[in-house]
């Protein structure tokens, strides 16, 4: 399995764990050779706390031990990509921040949503990175599906 496909694992992991918190139903995964999207209807990654996902990337540099599990996954995939972009509806509002590198492409920008909670983190691969083995991700998903079966995982491109 190559890295590639790993960070999608990784970020998968962390909408499954939405679940297991009882707080996400439905999980989607759109599968491209070189980027991906992953939504969730949990309650929403906190880019509403200014810093959020900035900090778990210098806690991550740092060497720090109180990183965030599921904000490794989240930092390795920022620092490694051209492009991530996270989507968090949560409190009415969405709030919207992207990256390129592991740095903020601006602040977090906020606006009002009536869409409920969840996440969406679309990430593009670099050039020279191996494309991502979609046999790999579907058979993670199998076993998900399999151990949490009231958790609905919608697959497409």
């Amino acid at each position: 399995m190559n890295t590639s496909t790993l960070l999608v694992r990784a970020l998968l992991a962390y909408s499954v764990h939405e679940h297991s918190a009882g707080t996400a139903s439905r999980l989607k995964l759109r599968l491209q050779p070189r980027s991906c999207t992953i939504e969730d209807d949990g309650r929403g990654m906190g880019l509403d706390r200014e810093g959020y996902v900035v900090g778990l990337l210098e806690q991550l540099a740092a060497r720090r031990s109180e990183v965030a599990l599921h904000g490794i996954g989240l930092a390795i995939i920022s620092m490694s990509s051209p492009l991530l972009t996270i989507e968090s509806h949560r409190t009415g509002r969405v709030f919207t921040q992207t990256f390129a590198w592991g740095v903020a492409q601006g602040p977090v920008r906020s606006e009002p949503s009536d869409r409920g909670t969840g996440t969406r983190v679309t990430f593009a691969l670099p050039g020279e990175a191996l494309g991502i083995e979609p046999e790999e991700v579907l058979a993670q998903v199998d076993v998900w599906r399999a151990a949490y079966p009231r958790l609905e995982i919608d697959v497409g491109a």
